[in-house]
């Protein structure tokens, strides 16, 4: 793909979500069960990466499943981010229970440099793939997930 339209996928991409990221998040209420199955698959501690965090959804069934570490999701929309970011606010974390979102886009070269330092048991980018135009992107950013994985994870 010529990295012109490649550009331009992604620029359409961000003004979507910008110009109706309140009507997607409404049509977004819950997880799917993809993830719901994770959660219950996935160990109870560790730190949980989750690139295209959007309204939070996972976030709150995280922390409703008692997983002890930090959670932390990014996502470009800073609109869906200002969503999560309310969501969490009526949580009572427990002991031992971090939530933090950041924005960061997939599609810049430097992404995972706003992540905090750590080694990350969990990265999960559900939805995520077909936002990123052109296959050498795509595994541009799976080789740098592959590298944020502590050994073992997933």
């Amino acid at each position: 793909m010529k990295k012109e339209t490649a550009d331009q996928l992604r620029w359409l991409n961000q003004e979507f979500y910008q110009n109706f990221s309140s009507s997607f998040s409404s049509t977004r209420q819950h997880i799917q069960p993809g993830a719901r199955r994770l959660l219950g698959e996935m160990p109870a501690r560790g730190n949980f990466l989750d690139i295209g965090c959007g309204n939070g959804n996972l976030a709150v069934e995280w922390q409703k499943s008692a997983r002890q570490g930090l959670y932390q999701g990014i996502d470009f929309s800073g609109e869906l981010m200002e969503v999560a970011q309310e969501k969490v606010r009526t949580l009572t974390l427990s002991e031992g229970q971090a939530i933090c979102f950041t924005p960061a886009d997939v599609n810049d070269q430097n992404w995972s440099c706003q992540l905090p330092r750590l080694d990350w048991q969990i990265v999960v980018l559900f939805a995520v793939l077909h936002h990123i135009p052109s296959m050498k992107r795509r595994e541009q950013l799976l080789r740098t997930i592959h590298g944020l994985l502590s050994e073992g994870g997933a």
